[in-house]
Order: C-alpha cells, then structure tokens, then sequence
C-alpha cells in the first residue's frame, strides 16, 4: 500500500465521528456492511478507488483529507479559514489552489523547469486582478444594500 494509505482507515474513522454519522451509514453510501466500514477504520481492509471516490464525494472534501495527515485538524480546528505557510489567513475556498500552484512552483525549480516561474508568475499577477474587481464589485454590491 502506498505511504498516502497509511492511517487512512483513522482518518475516515475521524472524519466519520466529526460529521457525525454512523459505520452503517457510511456502509450504505459505500455499498458494504458495517463490519466492512470497521475493518477499513482499522486497517484491516484495503479500500477501492471507487470508494475512496464515494468518500471524497459523500464528506465533500478535498482528497488530500483523506489521503495525507493533519488535515482534518486543519480544517475542523478553522472552518473557514487557514493560514498558508506565510501565516496569512486564506479561505478554505481557495486553499487548495493556493497549494496546488505552490507545489507547481516547487516541483518547476526541483526539475530544473523554472523558464515555468515566469509564467506562474503571470498567473499570479492576474488572479490579483481578478480578485481586486471581485473585491470591488463586491463593495459596490455591499453599498446598494445597505
């Protein structure tokens, strides 16, 4: 099994009790019975693609919950916001996107790729853009309410 396997059958146990629902429940939306929901939250049985698919769709999470540690303390410790690794508040909205194009950047300099570093570069310049006449529209909108 792969390292992003390890301790899954713990993370979807976590996730399961902090949503609150049962191993039968989460058997039905899974296909399996509850002894099968039992044996993957402790170990004891791989769980498919096509499941672990179900997983991501029935928690409504990213797949990196499941798949990588502390996450879910992560995101139930700051519902709706987290801080990225400069400690800046992010939405959780766009927090995957935000790490996502981080490892882009890092996985450019570590291949030797960093003719890529201008264009994310670019990339970033007019997401700010976009988000400034977001911003913008937004208190326009805010200001013909109130």
């Amino acid at each position: 099994m792969s390292k992003k396997y390890d301790n899954l059958g713990e993370r979807i146990k976590k996730l399961r009790t902090l949503k609150k629902f049962s191993q039968k429940e989460l058997g039905k939306v899974l296909n399996i019975p509850k002894q099968s929901v039992s044996r993957i939250e402790k170990g004891n049985r791989k769980i498919t693609d096509e499941e672990l698919e179900k997983l991501i769709d029935f928690f409504n999470v990213h797949s990196r919950v499941l798949l990588e540690d502390g996450w879910i303390e992560k995101m139930y410790k700051m519902p709706y916001e987290l801080k990225n690794k400069w400690n800046i508040n992010i939405p959780l909205a766009i927090d995957d996107y935000i790490i996502e194009i981080e490892d882009q950047i890092d996985y450019s300099i570590n291949s030797g790729q960093v003719h890529y570093l201008k264009i994310f570069e670019d990339d970033i310049k007019n997401t700010i853009k976009a988000f400034q006449l977001l911003l913008k529209e937004c208190k326009e909108k805010t200001q013909k309410i109130l």
